[in-house]
C-alpha cells in the first residue's frame, strides 16, 4: 500500500522528498509560484560525476514549458476517516 503525505507549503523540501521516496511514499503539497523546480538529469554518456539537477523551471511557467511531463490523474486519499476523490 502506498502512502501519500498531504504537507503545507513551509514543509515540502528536497530532503523530506527524498526520504520518503525511499520509503516508497509520496508528498503531496503546495509550492509558491516562484519557486524554482529541477526535472531529473539526463544519463550522461560521457563518464564522469552524475549530475544532481536537471532542466529547471518556475513553477509559474511549468504548464506553458512543459505540458508534456505534467498529467492529470484521480486518486483516493483516506483523510480524517473520510475517502475524498481529488485531482492531482
Amino acid at each position: 500500500m502506498r502512502h501519500c503525505w498531504l504537507v503545507d507549503r513551509g514543509i515540502v523540501c528536497r530532503a523530506l522528498i527524498r526520504a520518503l521516496q525511499e520509503l516508497k511514499q509520496s508528498v503531496l503539497g503546495r509550492l509558491r509560484c516562484n519557486a524554482i523546480v529541477y526535472f531529473p538529469p539526463a544519463e550522461t554518456k560521457t563518464g564522469g560525476r552524475r549530475r544532481i539537477y536537471g532542466e529547471k523551471c518556475r513553477v509559474s511557467e511549468l504548464l506553458q514549458q512543459f505540458p508534456e511531463r505534467l498529467r492529470r490523474h484521480e486518486m483516493k486519499l483516506r483523510v480524517w476517516g473520510e475517502q475524498r476523490t481529488v485531482e492531482v
